[in-house]
Order: C-alpha cells, then sequence, then structure tokens
C-alpha cells in the first residue's frame, strides 16, 4: 500500500516544533558551513542558505578551504 506525504504540511509541521522547542529552551540557532573547493553552483547555495539565516537574525558562520 502506497503513503502520500505531504512535504509542504510536514515541513511545516517540523519548522514549527523546533521553532518552539528553540523558544522553550532559549536555543540560539546557528549555521556553520565548510566549504573545500570554488564549485560555482555550491557557492550560490551557500549564499542564498546564509541570506535566508541572516533574515531570521541566526547566527552563521562560513569557512572556505
Amino acid at each position: 500500500m502506497n503513503n502520500i506525504i505531504d512535504g509542504k504540511l510536514l515541513s511545516l509541521k517540523i519548522k514549527n516544533e523546533l521553532k518552539n522547542e528553540i523558544k522553550e529552551n532559549g536555543y540560539t540557532p546557528s549555521l556553520v558551513v565548510l566549504q573545500i573547493g570554488d564549485n560555482k553552483e555550491s557557492s550560490v547555495y551557500i549564499k542564498n542558505k546564509k541570506k535566508a539565516w541572516q533574515m531570521k537574525n541566526f547566527k552563521n558562520r562560513n569557512i572556505h578551504i
């Protein structure tokens, strides 16, 4: 039997659970990215993730080797 999963609904549920856990426990979310090399596509992906985290005022750090 196949189960159909609503990805958007599941994503929203997980995000809300994390949001509540962060608020209740006083966590400060942060993102650390270790980038090795100069792949243009990876750089664009990392740039977009960093922008999204900055919009939420979360800490982020990019280490480029």
